[in-house]
């Protein structure tokens, strides 16, 4: 999910059937257009990273391996309309 944060710009990226539930932000540059000296500016951004878990209950290949009942919590996110502090993400 960095890498395509990397790529593509957003305020909030979900990624599903990972392991384990993760929220991160993450800091980037972009280039701000409204420099009107001709010198080149960046303004800082932050964007917000979800990792959701498989939503798998355990058994299967889980079961098998040997890894450990997963988490089945559910991440969410809240988004007030107040710009990119209007981002509230919840596990439930």
């Amino acid at each position: 999910m960095e890498r395509t944060a990397t790529h593509i710009h957003a305020d909030l990226y979900f990624m599903g059937h990972d392991h384990s539930v993760n929220v991160q932000k993450m800091v980037y540059l972009l280039p701000d257009a409204r420099s009107t000296d001709g010198v080149g500016r960046v303004t800082a951004h932050t964007k917000v990273l979800v990792k959701t878990n498989a939503f798998c209950k355990w058994g299967g290949y889980g079961e098998r391996g040997g890894f450990a009942p997963p988490d089945l919590s559910t991440p969410y996110a809240i988004l007030k309309g107040e710009g990119k502090k209007g981002i509230e993400v919840r596990v439930r």
